[in-house]
């Protein structure tokens, strides 16, 4: 997947380069294969606390 744009509040990052750190709340337009989409999902989840995995 490719992330064309985000938007975080009413600013928009476009083309945002290697090493781009998401954000809580920002909004994210990617193209790509259907296949990439779960991966990009992923990695914009939020890590998990050990108190909320068991």
């Amino acid at each position: 997947m490719f992330v064309l744009a985000v938007q975080r509040g009413r600013r928009w990052i476009y083309r945002p380069r290697a090493g781009f750190a998401f954000q809580a709340g920002d909004r994210i337009i990617a193209v790509g294969p259907e296949e990439g989409a779960e991966e990009l999902e992923a990695l914009c989840r939020a890590p998990q606390r050990a108190s909320e995995t068991g």
